[in-house]
C-alpha cells in the first residue's frame, strides 16, 4: 500500500536534494515526477524552506534511531559498528539528502539552519561519546584530541559523499572501509 501524497512528496524531495540539491529543485520539478499539480504541493508545503524542514525532520528521525540502537549496545566495537553502518554506502539514500542539505546551510532560513545545526550536534556528540568510550576501554588509541577525531571522521565521511556525487566513484565505501579498520570494528 502506498503511503499519503505527503510522504511521496518528501520522498520525491529527498531523491531530487541529492540529484539537483536543495537549492536547485523546484515544485515544478516535484509535480513532473509525482505527476500532480503544483498546489497540491503547496498543500502540503506551502514553502520551499517546509520541503528543507521535512528533509531535517526525516533526517533527524534516523539519527534519533540511531541513538537508541547504539544506548542498547554496551561495547565500543558495538556502537561504532552501528555508527559507521549508518554510513555505510547501501545507505546512501538515507544520508546524502542530508549531506546535499548542508551544501545549502548558507542560503537556508534561519529555521532550516537551526534545525540543521541541531542536527550536526547530535552527529557530533554521538560520535564524540562513542570515540570516548573506545579510548576510555582501551579498544583504540588515538593520536589527536577527542574533538578534532570526531570532526576528522565526519568530515571524511561527508566529503566522501560529495566526491561521490561528482566522481562517481565510491569514495564512501573507501572511507568505510579506512575508518572500519582504523576505527577496530
Amino acid at each position: 500500500m502506498m503511503g499519503s501524497k505527503r510522504d511521496e512528496i518528501i520522498q520525491v524531495v529527498l531523491d531530487l536534494t541529492v540529484e539537483k540539491g536543495f537549492d536547485n529543485l523546484s515544485y515544478k520539478d516535484i509535480s513532473d515526477i509525482i505527476g500532480i499539480k503544483k498546489a497540491s504541493i503547496h498543500y502540503h508545503f506551502p514553502y520551499k524552506v517546509d520541503l528543507g524542514l521535512a528533509i531535517c525532520v526525516h533526517m533527524e528521525s534516523l539519527y534519533d534511531e540511531l541513538i537508541q540502537k547504539i544506548a542498547k549496545e554496551s561495547s565500543y566495537q558495538k556502537k561504532m559498528q552501528l555508527y559507521i553502518m549508518f554510513y555505510d554506502p547501501a545507505n546512501m539514500d538515507n544520508t546524502a539528502p542530508y549531506f546535499s542539505l548542508l551544501s545549502s546551510y548558507n542560503t537556508s532560513s534561519v529555521l532550516m539552519q537551526e534545525k540543521l545545526t541541531q542536527i550536526c550536534d547530535k552527529e557530533y556528540s554521538l560520535l564524540y561519546e562513542i570515540l570516548k568510550l573506545g579510548v576510555e576501554s582501551n579498544s583504540i588509541t588515538i593520536s589527536q584530541s577527542l574533538d578534532i577525531q570526531t570532526i576528522t571522521i565526519l568530515s571524511a565521511i561527508k566529503g566522501a559523499y560529495k566526491y561521490h556525487r561528482i566522481m562517481k566513484f565510491d569514495y564512501v565505501r573507501k572511507v568505510y572501509e579506512y575508518f572500519s579498520s582504523e576505527l577496530k570494528i
